[in-house]
């Protein structure tokens, strides 16, 4: 399987198919791929500091994802780990730069925020 823009130019990346994100590798990324080429992977994959995660199907992850004790959350339009605060619902978290949900006290811009055990940032007295 190989990924197409609408121009018809062959794609390289992860990018949203019927059966969820796929990644359509560059050549020689798993054993001799062709360019392009829809590999089976799995695992954490970074593309230019995006952080994606592919289950044992090989389909990338969405929304909420607990990898080695941590949760990330996964964007359903792109596939890539939230990092930063983000708003999901109706409630505000916060991801380091690794996509990990933080708990407790964080910096941010020189500002304390508190975000409880479920990672939501507290707010009010």
């Amino acid at each position: 399987n190989y990924y197409f823009n609408q121009s018809g130019v062959l794609q390289t990346g992860v990018f949203s198919t019927e059966d969820g994100f796929k990644y359509f590798a560059p050549a020689n990324t798993l054993d001799e791929n062709l360019e392009g080429e829809a590999i089976d992977f799995t695992g954490k994959l970074i593309i230019d500091e995006n952080i994606y995660y592919f289950d044992d199907n090989y389909r990338g992850a969405v929304e909420w994802k607990e990898l080695d004790g941590e949760m990330h959350y996964f964007s359903p339009e792109t596939g890539k780990a939230f990092k930063g605060l983000n708003q999901i619902g109706d409630d505000k978290y916060y991801f380091n730069s690794d996509g990990v949900m933080q708990k407790g006290f964080v910096s941010i811009n020189d500002n304390k925020h508190y975000f409880d055990d479920s990672g939501v940032m507290k707010v009010g007295y």
